[in-house]
Parts: C-alpha cells; structure tokens; sequence
C-alpha cells in the first residue's frame, strides 16, 4: 500500500483499535465512549454510544438517561442500572517529524516523493528508499516483490495514515535556517531555488540542490536526469522542494501580514498580484488599487498618471506650510506648493517635479530649494512606490 500525503489539518489520527475524543489529544478503547470530565479533559465510558451524565464524572449505557439523585441509570422500560465511573483516557503522544507535522503515537515519519510527510503504521519503522513505501522495524523493503522480509519471513506492505499539522514550536522557528533575510527553511532542511526564483526547501540537511530548480538529492549525490539522484551505481528518486517559510518568530518586531507572511519594522503589508502579501517600505501606507504600487500616509494613489497626491489647500500660499504650527505637521517643503513628511526627503524627479524619497536625509543632486537631505513625507505629486 502506497503513503497517503500529509494533511494540515488539526485532528490527529486515531488508531484503529481506539476512538478519537473530540478534543483530538484523547484516545479511548475501542467499545468505549468518550465524555468530558469535570477538569475539561475527557474520560471513558466502558461502553459504546453511551449517555455522558451532567455531572461529568458518571455515564450510563445507551439509551438509558442519568439520575443522579438516585445514582441510577433509568431506561424506557423504567429497569434501573447503576451509575458508571469514567475511566482516565489516554493522551495521545505525537510524534514529531518537523515543527509543523507530526504521527499519532506507534507511528513514524516518512518522507513522500513530493517531500512532504506521511505516517507508517509502526513504531521506528524502516522507510522504504522509493518514498512510497514502509516496513516494520527490523525488516527490509523489497520493491521488487512489494514485500517487507526478514528472513524466511514476508509480509505486505502497510498503508500509512495523514500526517497532521502540529502548533509551531516558537523554539524550533528560532532555529530555521535562513535563505535570505525574509524566507528560511526548517532546521533540518537545505534552502534551494525555485524555478520562479524564490527560494525552496529541500527537506534534508545540506543537500544538492538540482540545476532543475524542481528536485534536490541527498549530500554525495549528483543530479541526474529526470530528477534522480545518483552515487555510484546507486540511483533514486529526486526530492521536491516545498516552499520556504516567509515569516519567522525570530523576528519578534516584524510586522505580521498573516500567520505566514510578515514584513519588517516601518513598513506595511500590502496584497500583491499573486494574491499573497508584498512590503511597501513606508511605515502606514497606502495600498494601491492596481496591488503594484503604494503611497506614504494621507496621500492616495493615482494610478493612471502613476503618483501619490494629496490636495494641497489653495486658499494658503505654499511658503505658510512649512512656517505654520496648524498645516502640515512634521511635513517639510519642498517648493511649489509640494512638501514631504518629516521621515522622507525632496528630491527631484525626472520631469524636473517634486518626488519624496522614503528615507531621512537622502543624498540627491540639490536643485534650488531642494537642499540635502531635506524633509520629509508625501508630496502632493510623488511616484508611486513600487511593492
């Protein structure tokens, strides 16, 4: 039997001589019903389809309702049966395969041919070199007979449960490895290319990343064609790469997008043309229609003519907004009826216009009333900032 992919959902796996408790942490024996103890937890009834009491310490069988001033279980037919205590339910103990996956207890982790994880219905099991594949532990894969053998003895593959998504460790996401200053790959894993350019995770450590952009081989393998890896007269198949990670708790003072996506300190999330999230390098901007371009704050976005304006009240001369305590606070002139704010500099743009930079004291070629470094903020025409 062939592995099932990882899910990345919530609920672990029940085993199959137990039942999963609605909490999906606690197991009961098969037979039994799950009901809630008074401390939250869940507990057994030793019996199936059973009727959980209100007291969340009793229950009685099926069909039956809960009187606990009598401490009896009465049925239709008016017949009396005593109470009957909950036993403890077992906790399931996850194992983990990475930060994010992980098996129910008894079972292990094995990679899959896209590199994703799926689950082998035994504890320390061997998994099988194609990827597909598991045996128990002491027996060897035979991919020729799709057979486990250890000696004399055969028995068939075992078909694997979903692996299911696990709470990130805030400790293990410290130790990512980081491919670039906003994408990094889990610990174990090797950064690798992706053919769009962005970066990859190939899920071994120092691996081979492939010219393919598509597959990665183990460390003292070579890529070969058709995304195999070779050593030797050895030959297997490539691994997928899985996308890297774009945000990491590492960086605590990063501005969240998502749960995934963060940007750094000072700028603002915006939704990009993929449908995902890009950083404008402005700290409060404004996101642009066209999910290309952004503007510093109290300016909105022109599209068509490809800048940032803000109305400039006419019935004040320009020379009043940099003297005047009520117009433009922090905002810095630039001349011309154009100003910046206090975190930008006016600099000219290429049609001898006014254009904020969004950095303090920037060097630019001054122009009369320009000056070094001065000011700061949105111009009542700046080009958009490109995402």
């Amino acid at each position: 039997a062939k592995k099932l992919p990882a899910q990345r959902t919530n609920r672990a796996v029940a085993l199959s001589s137990s039942v999963m408790c609605p909490d999906a942490r606690s197991q009961c024996p098969d037979g039994s019903t799950c009901c809630e103890l008074p401390s939250g937890k869940y507990g057994c009834c030793p019996m199936p389809n059973a009727t959980c009491c209100s007291d969340h310490l009793h229950c009685c069988p099926q069909d039956t309702v809960c009187d606990l001033v009598q401490s009896k279980c009465l049925s239709k037919e008016n017949a009396t049966t005593d109470l009957l205590t909950k036993l403890p339910a077992h906790t399931v103990g996850d194992v983990k395969c990475d930060m994010e996956v992980s098996c129910p207890d008894g079972y292990t982790c094995c990679r899959l041919q896209s590199g994703a994880w799926g689950c082998c219905p035994f504890t320390q099991a061997v998994c099988c070199e194609d990827h597909i594949h598991c045996c128990p532990a002491g027996f060897t894969c035979d991919t020729q007979k799709g057979t486990c053998e250890q000696g004399p003895h055969q028995v068939p593959w075992m078909e694997k449960a979903p692996a299911h998504l696990s709470l990130p460790d805030p400790q293990a996401l410290k130790r990512d490895v980081p491919c670039d200053n906003v994408s990094s790959c889990p610990s174990s894993d090797t950064c690798c290319q992706l053919m769009s350019g962005e970066w990859g995770c190939c899920p071994i450590p120092e691996a081979v990343c492939c010219s393919d952009h598509q597959h990665c081989c183990p460390q003292g393998y070579t890529c070969v064609a058709e995304g195999q890896c070779q050593r030797g007269s050895e030959i297997v198949a490539g691994l997928e790469k899985m996308p890297a990670r774009r945000a990491s708790l590492s960086h605590p003072r990063d501005i969240g997008c998502d749960q995934h996506t963060s940007c750094p300190v000072g700028q603002t999330c915006c939704p990009s043309l993929g449908g995902s999230w890009a950083c404008c390098q402005l700290p409060h901007a404004v996101c642009c229609e066209d999910r290309q371009h952004c503007c510093p704050a109290g300016y909105t976005c022109n599209v068509k003519a490809r800048s940032c304006e803000k109305e400039v009240v006419s019935a004040q001369p320009a020379t009043f907004l940099a003297r005047s305590p009520h117009v433009g606070v922090k905002d810095v002139e630039c001349g011309e009826g154009h100003f910046c704010h206090d975190n930008q500099t006016c600099c000219r743009d290429n049609r001898q216009g006014w254009a904020c930079c969004p950095y303090r004291q920037v060097s630019a070629n001054p122009h009369p009333g320009a000056g070094y470094g001065q000011g700061p903020g949105p111009t009542s025409s700046n080009p958009l900032a490109p995402l």
